[in-house]
């Protein structure tokens, strides 16, 4: 027991010699500790940005559901020397109908497209502009997880009629009705070059990506196909699974399914994909890793010339403080004593640094998450990983130092002028 108080004793009289050298050597040793802070911030900020872009996929992906998978057909093939490249036939909209009846028992599936973008909307003396406008079914509101906040959705006899109807998204409505919402719904707007009566304002969806969904329209699918140049190419297909099924049942479901649709023989490969956003987000989210460990090179570098600058600045301070070393070694203090000391006041200078760094970084990462609207992140793995590497850098480059005031002889010390 006596032994540990003594050994508590010694590292604190190492760690006050410590703060006092440094406040004796401020302007080399806050120099020192801003090198190892810009190392240390490019790390932190770098997996900060990565964990804000991570947070902010993960939190679209999970609006558009984890439930639903898209179908879509194949791109072209590569092409292999001489060997003609293979072309795969788009999904026709008559065959997006078939499928769609085929899967019903085990899921629920949305036929739309993307009309037209930057159109203009118009009531009476308001009006809103770089409206995205898609053309859907009855189930899209349903799939993609979207609530009516007022008036209703397309039925199935709008779409087959081609009724002349709009849902409109939450900000457009309040452009567009500034009484309020509510009183949009059964009133006729112009929306491009047509005419919509309004039956449907959509709840406001919260935004994570920078990209808004509060300022889209939907017409039926057949009044945009109509109304808009539409190509086979463009239709998208997703099918959100029923409760009692799973994704994998349901995708083996839909993959037989569509090869009936597309009249496929035992032999041939299919020519269409199946996704679902679980394996898209495990993709993006591998590329944003490797993309943030590839750039944390930029600081692994910069704590090489930390370290390079730490180790000069403590040969320095063995220089300057020689006969403080032969006095310690007069009254007692062993070579071992010299060397703990030594190498405290180094990791004590790059621990301290490495705070300083893992402050910036955190407030430079974060501004990324401000960006994407994400909330506020606080990497704890990578700041203790970065309190470690802040250690290990301050043992490497205080040991020769270290070494070298241990190995002096008190004689020689003293003497030193």
């Amino acid at each position: 027991m006596d032994r540990f108080y003594d050994s508590m004793r010694v590292h604190r009289e190492n760690l006050g010699i410590a703060f006092r050298s440094i406040k004796g050597n401020m302007t080399r040793s806050i120099v020192t500790m801003l090198i190892i802070a810009m190392g240390i911030t490019a790390l932190v900020s770098i997996f900060t940005a990565t964990e804000a872009l991570k947070g902010s996929v993960n939190s679209n992906f999970s609006k558009a559901g984890s439930d639903t998978f898209q179908v879509s057909y194949r791109e072209q093939g590569i092409r292999m020397g001489r060997q003609r490249r293979k072309s795969f036939p788009t999904i026709s909209n008559q065959e997006g109908e078939k499928y769609q009846q085929s899967i019903s028992t085990f899921a629920t599936t949305s036929l739309y497209f993307f009309a037209s973008g930057g159109q203009k909307i118009e009531y009476k003396e308001e009006e809103a502009n770089n409206v995205s406008l898609f053309g859907a079914d009855e189930n899209f509101f349903n799939v993609k997880s979207r609530n009516i906040e007022f008036g209703r959705n397309f039925s199935k006899e709008d779409n087959i009629a081609a009724k002349p109807y709009v849902i409109i998204a939450s900000d457009l409505a309040k452009k567009l009705f500034p009484k309020g919402k509510a009183k949009g719904v059964g009133k006729s707007i112009k929306l491009g070059a047509h005419k919509y009566i309004v039956i449907g304002i959509i709840e406001p969806q919260a935004e994570g990506n920078g990209f808004s969904v509060n300022q889209d329209a939907y017409i039926p699918f057949r009044v945009a196909k109509k109304n808009y140049s539409y190509r086979d190419s463009q239709l998208r297909i997703e099918s959100k699974v029923k409760k009692g099924f799973t994704i994998p049942q349901v995708k083996n479901e839909a993959i037989v399914a569509m090869r009936k649709v597309r009249k496929l023989r035992p032999k041939d490969l299919n020519n269409f994909t199946i996704s679902n956003s679980k394996a898209l987000l495990e993709t993006i989210t591998g590329i944003l890793d490797k993309v943030g460990l590839a750039t944390s090179s930029i600081g692994i570098l910069t704590l090489l010339g930390a370290a390079v600058a730490l180790m000069n600045i403590m040969l320095v301070s063995v220089t300057e403080r020689t006969k403080e070393i032969g006095i310690r070694k007069s009254l007692g203090a062993s070579s071992q004593h010299i060397l703990v000391q030594f190498l405290t006041e180094a990791v004590v200078i790059s621990v301290l640094g490495g705070i300083l760094g893992i402050v910036f970084g955190i407030m430079i990462g974060n501004i990324v998450a401000i960006f994407l609207k994400s909330p506020f992140v606080i990497p704890w793995i990578w700041m203790l990983l970065a309190v470690l590497v802040c250690i290990i850098v301050g043992v490497i480059s205080g040991f020769y130092p270290a070494q070298k005031a241990s190995a002096y002889q008190p004689v020689d010390a003293l003497r030193h002028v």
